[in-house]
């Protein structure tokens, strides 16, 4: 694992994605995302419609190993008390 990041982590065409660093997306790809908040915002569009409640969420991010927390600051998504939307202006993705 730690070789195949470092292996891929330098090229310009392969990117890491999600804090526990085992997630690689090729660069430039069909859905333009190059980031975790542009995956977050795709997954969070394509498997829950858009919204849906925080804490099923963040399960679900730390179930399929990308993440276990939420930036707070993305543009992609936003997150209202105990709900996460995805910013549908500002989504990343085609």
């Amino acid at each position: 694992k730690r070789l195949l990041k470092t292996l891929l982590d330098g090229g310009d065409s392969i990117r890491v994605v999600g804090t526990l660093g085992d997630m690689y997306i090729a660069v430039p790809n069909g859905f333009r995302i190059e980031t975790t908040d542009d995956l977050i915002g795709f997954l969070l569009e394509q498997k829950f419609g858009g919204a849906t409640n925080r804490s099923q969420f963040i399960n679900y991010l730390a179930k399929i190993r990308l993440t276990k927390v939420l930036n707070p600051k993305a543009a992609q998504y936003s997150i209202k008390n105990e709900e996460v939307m995805v910013n549908r202006s500002l989504l990343n993705v085609n």
